[in-house]
Parts: structure tokens; C-alpha cells; sequence
């Protein structure tokens, strides 16, 4: 309680002096600004905190989810449900709809649904499209675990089974706050988990590693320490926090308060509200702060424009020519000759190509380790397995690419961010997130091996017609020396010559089954690469382009700032001597205030991080 005062009067404290700002703004009719302060007062009132949960089909993770919010609204044990993301946040009332992409058009829709009968909805929308992919499920509570802005998303499964998923959870992780990852504590972490794990901590900020089904698990602390020392080998920084959803509903219903925290739940709970909340406030107000000091800028330079003007009168003209000057070069911000632009057109069409090959190189070393097991195997024995391999090879090695390629772009953008300052007082856009939803959904499977095995009749067939040459070949040798057509040696010869072509169809038919595996494997690693150098280059181009809003929009509003800084120059210039005092007076307080309402925000956001 007296750590969420402070914080909460801290906040109270930001949003006043915000509003301050916005008055300024509206007093300067710069509308736009105050429209940006105006989000940010909303955000600020109504923090959120986005925990994406993940884990393996049937690993408890929608049961967790369920447990946390106090309410049965993911449905268990149905794989079709948990093919697309639920977001929970709070609400007064318990709503859902289902959202999701309008086919052949730019825009998506959302359909009240109702939140007793989800799976119905879904799969109905699903009968309609055709599909499930891009959409989702947003669901209210009046759930006390949300009310200070948590909000769970429950997410596809990922592991070997379905590993395709794993790519389109890892999209939803640049927006995400926390990640929680669910592992069964019946065994260690597996390879893909890790691997999944290894790729999110490189997006994600926090992750939380859950251990499910103790009460199930004996051993589960033997399996605890084991996935720490996999962890830390791993380099993954993340917690583990065993839990027992059963064991906590039976706490409930049996009002066992020290059951209750021994189920784990609480404490899981406790840590979403007491840890991440207040350092995504904090990361929120540090934000707003620096929204603050940017915003107070723009104001500052209208307000000192014409101040200076009134102070120094001789030099009125001057002063007019020096803006307008700088008029002239935020004008020309949103040229393409810009050093900006360049940086942004040359920085992205690096990302594209590297990323492009590396997407190619890695699923093409995807297939040749599959060729590699091909020529050790009998695909008639491990295609199935092989197939699944393969395809869970590919999205690994896509959501590898995903991780490099959102990196590249944070550098693209701060690359930029850096040119523009040369040129201009710019803020930092937010990169946006890569879309990678679609990327394997036209890939077709992998085709399956059409040359089996001989049957125990073709195998019949196959040594009589070996055997017949045999035999009429011996008997003709033998009969030379006066014995019959069929005698013992010419039935020795046929029984060898029947076994030879036996196990030489069975060699030919043997390469004939790797030879087939490898032409699949190919013809999937180019319809893969094809496809998915498709999807890329649309999801970095699309990154690009809104990036180069962002951008254009921070440009604009400095051109307007110096457009108005020229207009206030001009009138301070042409202020008659008599209202110049009063003017000049006027002008001090309301700069002394703007620079006040800007330092206080900045001391908002310093003071916490040095307590």
C-alpha cells in the first residue's frame, strides 16, 4: 500500500503538469500537440500491462489463465480454441467479440460474441473463412487481478507439435510487457522450448517460466533445478515459478489458505501486480516525461521566438531571417534528399536483402540436414516423422529470422533517429511490430512418399520371376550333361538368382523412397522460400512505411512549430513600443511555466529509478 501511494500520486503529479502542457498548446493553437498529450493523459489514467502466456498444447496453460482471472473463459482441452490469441483485460461487466481480418479488404471487424460459448463463435467464423488465422478473441472481467491494468493474452500452443504457432506468438512479443512460458513439471524443458525461450528473451523484456502440474509431479523440484541449470547454460535470464492450478481450486473450495500458497498461484499472481506493474508504470511515465520535454519544445520555440524579438528590437530582423531559415529546412525534412529519408531507404533495403538471405540460408540448410537424414534412413520408416522435423525446422528457422530481423530494425531506427537529429529536434518513434502471422499459412505440407515397401505378394512375384531365369538357365548348362530341365543344381541356381533380384528390387525401391524424400524436401524448401521471402519483404516494407510515417509526423510538427516561431517573430517585431512591456512580461511567464511543467516531468521520471 505505501509503495502503490507514492506511484499512484507520482502519476496524479505527471498528469497535471501533461494537462498544464496541453493548455499551452491549445493557447498556441497547436491542436495536434494536445491531441498527443491527450492519449497520453488516457494512457497514464488507464495503464496496461500485456502478459503474453505460452506453452505447448494441453500443458495447462489456458487452465492457468482461468485460475488467475477467476472465471472459465479460455476453453480447455481444445486445440481448435487455442489456434488464435484470447486477450483478457478488465472490464465492469464480462463481454467478449471476436476480432478478426476481413478478407480481401485492408481492415479488420469485431463481432460481439457471446462469452459463454466462445468455441461456437470461432469455429463458425472459422467455417465462414475458411480459417482461423488473424484473429482473436477479447474478452472483459470484472476480475480483481485486472483491475490495475494487467492483461493476459492466451496464445497458441508452441513445441515440436506445433511449432508452426510459435511464429505468429512471437509477433505478438514487441508490444508485450512480460512473457510467461509454461513447461509441464513431469519432464525438463525440451529443445523447443528453449529454442522458443532463447528467441523470445531477445524481444521480450521480462520472462517468467512457469511450472505446471506440481501437485501431479513428485519430482517436481528435481525438474525445477534442472531447468534453472538449463536456463542459465542457455543464457536465458528468467524465473521460475512452480504453480498448481487444481491445487489452488481446491484451496478455494476448501477455504485452505496455506494450500492456497502452497499451489503457487498467489504468488504468481502477486508478482504480475507487484513487480510488473509498477515498472511498466514507471517505464510509462519515463514515456510521458519525455513526451512532456518534447511537446514543452515545441512550445518553447513559438513563445522564445517572439520573446526574443520584444527583448532585442534592433535585431527583430535578424531574428525574422534566422527562423525563417530554419522554416526553410524543415521544409525540407520530408524531401526524399533528405539525410533522413536516404538513411531510412538505404538502412531498409539492407534489412530486406540480409534478411531475404537469411531466411534462404537458413531453410535451405534446413533441407539439406534433412537430405543428410534421408540418405542415413528408410523414409517408409521415419517419414512421418521426418515431415514433422522438417516442418518445425522451417518455423524455427523463420522465427530465428524474425528475431534478426526486428533487431535490424531497431537499428534502422535508431540509425535514422540519429540523422534526423542532425537535422532537427526529433523524438524516437516506436518501431512497429512485424506481422508474421501469414508467413507459412499458403505453404503447402510436405508430400508424402508414394514408393513403399513390397508386399508379401510382390515379394512372391518378384523371386519367382528372378528364379524362372535361374532355373532356365542352369537346367539348359545342365542339361548338356544328360540331367533334366529341373534338377537340383537348377533349382539352387533359381532359389540364388530369385534372392539377388529380391534384395536388389528392394535396394532399387529403397532409392527410389530417398529419392522421392529428397524431391519433397526440395519442392518444400523452395515453395517455403518462395513464400516466405513473399511475406518478408510486405511485413519489412510495411514496418518501413509506417516507420516513414512516424517520421513525416514528428517533421510536421516541427515544420509547424517554425512556421509559427516566423508568424510570432513577425508580430513581436511589429509590437508597438508602449505594448511591448506587457507583452514581453506575458510571454516570460507563460515560457518560465512551459519550462517548469517539463522539468517536473523530467524529475517524475528520474526521481523513482534513483530511489
Amino acid at each position: 500500500m505505501s509503495t502503490r501511494a507514492p506511484a499512484a500520486s507520482e502519476t496524479s503529479h505527471l498528469t497535471d503538469i501533461l494537462q498544464g502542457l496541453r493548455a499551452g498548446a491549445h493557447e498556441l493553437d497547436r491542436d495536434d500537440l494536445a491531441r498527443r498529450l491527450d492519449s497520453w493523459v488516457e494512457r497514464l489514467d488507464r495503464p496496461k500491462v500485456r502478459v503474453v502466456v505460452v506453452g505447448p498444447f494441453n500443458q495447462g496453460k489456458s487452465t492457468l489463465v482461468n485460475t488467475v482471472v477467476g472465471a472459465p473463459v479460455c476453453p480447455v482441452d481444445d486445440i481448435a480454441m487455442t489456434a488464435i490469441p484470447t486477450i483478457i483485460e478488465y472490464g465492469p461487466a464480462p463481454e467478449a467479440s471476436l476480432a478478426f481480418d476481413v478478407p480481401g479488404e485492408n481492415r479488420s471487424t469485431r463481432v460481439p460474441i457471446d462469452i459463454n460459448n466462445l468455441r461456437k463463435h470461432v469455429m463458425d467464423h472459422a467455417a465462414k473463412t475458411g480459417s482461423l488465422d488473424g484473429g482473436k478473441i477479447e474478452v472483459t472481467l470484472p476480475a480483481e487481478p485486472l483491475r490495475g491494468g494487467l492483461v493476459l493474452v492466451d496464445t497458441p500452443g508452441v513445441g515440436s507439435a506445433v511449432a508452426r504457432h510459435a511464429v505468429t506468438t512471437l509477433a505478438l512479443l514487441p508490444s508485450a510487457d512480460a512473457l510467461v512460458v509454461l513447461s509441464d513439471a513431469s519432464q525438463e524443458l525440451t529443445e523447443p522450448e528453449l529454442s522458443f525461450l532463447r528467441q523470445a528473451a531477445t524481444i521480450c523484456p521480462i520472462v517468467m517460466c512457469v511450472l505446471s502440474k506440481i501437485d501431479l509431479t513428485p519430482h517436481w523440484r528435481d525438474v525445477e533445478a534442472a531447468n534453472r541449470q538449463h536456463l542459465e547454460s542457455a543464457g536465458i535470464d528468467a524465473t521460475i515459478l512452480p504453480v498448481s492450478a487444481n491445487l489452488y481450486r481446491t484451496a478455494l473450495t476448501l477455504d485452505d489458505t496455506d494450500l492456497a500458497a502452497e499451489s503457487g498461484i498467489p504468488r504468481l499472481i502477486e508478482r504480475l501486480q507487484r513487480d510488473l506493474l509498477p515498472r511498466a508504470v514507471t517505464s510509462l511515465r519515463e514515456a510521458a516525461a519525455e513526451e512532456a520535454a518534447s511537446v514543452s519544445n515545441h512550445l518553447t520555440l513559438v513563445l522564445q521566438a517572439e520573446l526574443e524579438t520584444l527583448v532585442r528590437p534592433g535585431e527583430a530582423a535578424m531574428l525574422v531571417q534566422t527562423f525563417e531559415d530554419a522554416q526553410a529546412i524543415a521544409s525540407d525534412l520530408n524531401k526524399r534528399a533528405s539525410k533522413w529519408q536516404a538513411a531510412l531507404n538505404d538502412g531498409f533495403h539492407d534489412v530486406i536483402h540480409d534478411v531475404e538471405y537469411d531466411v534462404r540460408d537458413r531453410i535451405r540448410s534446413v533441407g539439406r540436414d534433412a537430405e543428410v537424414l534421408i540418405d542415413e534412413s528408410d523414409p517408409a520408416d521415419t517419414w512421418e516423422t521426418m515431415s514433422q522435423w522438417t516442418a518445425d525446422a522451417f518455423a524455427e528457422a523463420i522465427a530465428d529470422s524474425f528475431v534478426w530481423a526486428h533487431e535490424r530494425c531497431e537499428h534502422v531506427a535508431t540509425t535514422v533517429a540519429e540523422s534526423f537529429r542532425l537535422e532537427s529536434e526529433i523524438r524516437l518513434p516506436q518501431i512497429p511490430s512485424i506481422d508474421t502471422s501469414a508467413m507459412l499459412t499458403p505453404v503447402a505440407g510436405i508430400d508424402p512418399i508414394r514408393t513403399r515397401r513390397m508386399t508379401g505378394s510382390q515379394k512372391l512375384i518378384g523371386a519367382m520371376r528372378g528364379s524362372y531365369s535361374g532355373i532356365l538357365m542352369a537346367g539348359i548348362i545342365t542339361s548338356l550333361a544328360g540331367l533334366a530341365l529341373i534338377n537340383p543344381l537348377s533349382v539352387f541356381a533359381g532359389a540364388v538368382l530369385g534372392g539377388f533380384s529380391l534384395r536388389q528390387e528392394g535396394a532399387n525401391r529403397l532409392e527410389r523412397r530417398r529419392n522421392e524424400a529428397r524431391n519433397a524436401v526440395r519442392r518444400a524448401v523452395d515453395e517455403t522460400i518462395f513464400h516466405v521471402v513473399k511475406e518478408t519483404r510486405t511485413s519489412l516494407t510495411d514496418v518501413k512505411r509506417q516507420m516513414r510515417t512516424e517520421f513525416e509526423e514528428a517533421a510536421e510538427e516541427f515544420r509547424q512549430s517554425l512556421n509559427r516561431s516566423v508568424e510570432s517573430a513577425k508580430r513581436g517585431a511589429g509590437t508597438s513600443a508602449g505594448y511591448r512591456d506587457a507583452r514581453t512580461q506575458e510571454l516570460t511567464e507563460r515560457l518560465t511555466k512551459v519550462r517548469q511543467l517539463a522539468d517536473s516531468a523530467q524529475a517524475l521520471s528520474v526521481g523513482p529509478r534513483a530511489q
